[in-house]
Order: structure tokens, then sequence, then C-alpha cells
């Protein structure tokens, strides 16, 4: 294969990023304790671990409210945690999504661009912020 050299280094920070990350959080499968748990007691750890992240989201926030049983079900089935490396592109206008979400940055930086004709917008987010794909606006 011939690949560039600029995607051949993206590659390898990547790939040495994960391996990092997985160092430093361990996935939850791989934590055979937790397999032991029952469900109601695993979904009430998910929404303990979760609920802080979503809580800077407006909508979310009120939600957790008015629905606590669905934020609570929505915490245990519906979040992914997901390591980005430098580079990647979450998603672009005009695509369409199979599943649309939204992302919330637990740490590090992201670069939100949204193309208009004249100039781009760029936008940082930083941790705590969180961005959405324009059909969940």
């Amino acid at each position: 294969h011939s690949i560039s050299s600029g995607v051949s280094l993206r590659v390898q920070r990547s790939v040495l990023f994960a391996l990092t990350q997985m160092k430093k959080h361990r996935p939850e499968n791989e934590i055979e304790l937790l397999g032991l748990l029952s469900e109601p007691l695993r979904m009430e750890l998910h929404y303990e671990i979760f609920m802080p992240w979503l809580e800077d989201h407006p909508f979310l926030h009120y939600f957790r409210v008015e629905c606590p049983a669905f934020v609570r079900q929505m915490c245990h089935t519906c979040i992914a945690q997901e390591a980005i490396a430098k580079g990647d592109v979450l998603f672009s206008g005009g695509e369409v999504m199979q599943q649309p979400c939204v992302i919330f940055v637990r740490s590090g930086q992201l670069v939100y661009v949204k193309s208009a004709e004249e100039s781009p917008k760029v936008e940082f987010l930083k941790e705590g912020d969180w961005a959405a794909e324009a059909v969940i606006w």
C-alpha cells in the first residue's frame, strides 16, 4: 500500500494515544467484577459516572429534573466514550449519520468549523463544551 507520510504519522500518533488511554481508562467490559453487578446497580453506576458530563447541556439538565428515570436509562444505554486523535473529522456538513450524536468534550480541545459561503466560522470547544450535528439542534 502506498500511504502518505502524513496519514502514516497520524496513524502512529493515534495508536500511541489509544494505548495511553487504555492504560488510564480500562474499558468496562474488561473489568470482570462489574459483570457481577445487578442491572439496576449497573444503571445507577452509569448514572453517577455520566450525569456530571451531561449537566452542562441545557436540555439534558432540564430533562433530568422532569424525567429522571429516562435520563438514568439513557446514561446506562446511550453513552459511549471514544478517544479522538488529533486531526480526526467527527462529522461533516451534508453528511447523513446512521446514529446522530451529541459530543461532550471531556478533555482536550475540539475545533468546530462551520462552513459558510463567505467564510468559515471556527470555534474551539474545551472541556465541558458540547457540539451536536444539525439534526439534533
